[in-house]
């Protein structure tokens, strides 16, 4: 199962959302879509915004570029884990796409063309990206559109040069009359459309999925346990996977066993490592024997003084976050 990270959700017809994430293992965008290849309905639909789940998934390529993201779901357990608006930058890391504090024009690729009612979107004629979703620190306010209307928000949105244009919210959360300048916003371009009866070619117009108003450095909250790992953290689950032990990544990383033991209890605790491939059966017994006669005891100490000191405190470590895996 890889992690993922909820980006976004936003409004279909018949009552459907259409949700995107970023597999943080895997490092890509995905579109999430439930085991039949359908968008779920919003009662079906489980996942919060910035949310963190363990998920299943197979690709399909149902749909011409940009919208290369479609994956279905088939297995998928919620970690009870969320991240801060503002860790959201750290994306970039992560394959993930953010202009930051540029015109409009340039998300994209600079791909995106423009209507003469101020719409914007992409075309065969203007080059075709190989993704349907970017960030965008926004570099102006963005304020409701006078041609907005309950069921369909627009938002203004003036250059530099006084050029005047508009975007369609589609996001599920209540849109606000006015984004500022500095938050960042969830870009995406709705799928190939051309009117009936119009020689008009097909194309994809620019939508505002969504946006978050990112808080200054200093009231930032950094979770204990967070999302996204530590460069250190990275670097030994890759050698993990790789299948190497503990004892050679220690070798190979030349750090205490203490800290790899450590970084790997952070994906023990999150599920994407299973503690009996590191600790032999009969340890885990006894350490389980331990923890549920004294399920409020979370310190390590009382344990390995119970077990005479013959389990280590690096194995009591990584099965206490088993027993208390997201």
């Amino acid at each position: 199962m890889s992690k993922i990270l909820i980006l976004s959700k936003t409004k279909m017809q018949e009552n459907r959302v259409c949700v995107g994430g970023v597999d943080l293992d895997n490092r890509c965008s995905i579109r999430l879509l439930d085991r039949n290849g359908h968008h779920e309905t919003v009662d079906e639909c489980p996942y919060d915004l910035l949310s963190v789940w363990n998920i299943e998934y197979t690709r399909i390529h149902r749909r011409p570029a940009p919208h290369l993201e479609d994956v279905k779901v088939t297995k998928r357990h919620n970690t009870n884990r969320s991240v801060n608006p503002a860790e959201l930058l750290k994306l970039t890391n992560y394959n993930i796409r953010i202009y930051d504090n540029l015109p409009i024009q340039e998300t994209f690729s600079g791909k995106l063309l423009s209507t003469e009612g101020g719409s914007f979107y992409i075309s065969e004629e203007g080059g075709i990206p190989n993704f349907s979703t970017c960030f965008w620190v926004c570099d102006k306010t963005l304020r409701k559109s006078r041609y907005s209307k309950p069921e369909k928000v627009k938002y203004s949105y003036t250059d530099d040069e006084d050029n005047w244009f508009q975007i369609t919210y589609v996001g599920v959360d209540k849109a606000p009359d006015r984004i500022p300048k500095g938050s960042l916003i969830r870009l995406s371009l709705a799928h190939w459309w051309s009117p009936e009866d119009s020689d008009t070619e097909k194309r994809c117009y620019l939508q505002l999925s969504g946006y978050f108003e990112l808080e200054e450095p200093e009231n930032i909250e950094i979770s204990n346990n967070p999302v996204f790992p530590s460069s250190s953290q990275e670097k030994t689950f890759e050698l993990y996977k790789q299948g190497k032990s503990i004892a050679e990544i220690v070798t190979i990383r030349e750090l205490s066993r203490s800290t790899i033991c450590n970084h790997l209890a952070e994906y023990v605790k999150s599920g994407e490592i299973d503690v009996s491939r590191l600790v032999s059966q009969n340890i885990i017994c006894q350490v389980e024997d331990f923890y549920r006669r004294n399920p409020s005891e979370l310190h390590l100490k009382p344990c390995y003084e119970h077990l005479n000191g013959i389990v280590s405190y690096e194995d009591i470590k990584l099965i206490y976050a088993h027993l208390n895996r997201n």
